[in-house]
């Protein structure tokens, strides 16, 4: 007998309120059902439900036994997607591109908080008034000419801290006419 499955009948039964609307939930027959809380009941020496033909209610033991059903199949859930990555950090490249002043008033903020949550993310901040539109058959507006002026996690981090010395266009890999001027988040919402 697979205890998991039995449990999970046994709170779809419970929640449903009947053996037919938990069996239809299940896309099972009621036979199966049934016969799998049978199985369950005689494993556990005791009765989960009190079955009539129009009833179906929880024993005392039946009620106790779904609280710990709940927890335990919660803890196996969580075990699975842990075991399965879903749990793992996000991590790639953020490309947010916007104007000036929504990127001042809103993006940085939002942003500030999107890092501290997601450390692991690049992002690239692209705050400009001009509208490009992306190349035929391209999938983004981003290109050579634009991407140019990008702001990178180590840019974000900047703007949100506070004014930085002034880097070289070399070491920023952005040329000198392209970037932006970076102050801090307070200036930015002033």
């Amino acid at each position: 007998m697979d205890r998991l499955e039995a449990m999970s009948i046994v709170l779809e039964v419970a929640e449903a309120g009947s053996l037919a609307g938990a069996a239809r939930r299940l896309n099972t027959p009621v036979a199966t059902a049934s016969r799998k809380i049978s199985e369950l009941e005689a494993h556990l020496r005791t009765k989960l439900f009190d079955r009539t033909a129009r009833n179906l209610a929880l024993t005392a033991a039946g009620a106790s036994y779904i609280a710990s059903s709940k927890r335990i199949l919660a803890d196996v859930m969580e075990a699975e997607r842990a075991a399965a990555g879903e749990y793992s950090a996000p991590t790639g490249e953020l490309i947010v591109t916007g104007p000036n002043n929504l990127g001042r008033q809103a993006l940085i903020p939002i942003l500030a908080e999107f890092l501290r949550i997601y450390p692991k993310i690049d992002v690239h901040l692209v705050l400009t008034d001009r509208l490009e539109l992306p190349a035929p058959g391209g999938s983004s507006g981003l290109t050579k000419s634009n991407r140019s002026g990008c702001a990178g996690r180590k840019d974000v981090a900047e703007m949100l801290s506070g004014p930085p010395s002034e880097p070289t266009a070399a070491a920023s890999g952005f040329p000198t006419t392209a970037r932006r001027r970076r102050t801090s988040v307070s200036q930015l919402l002033a």
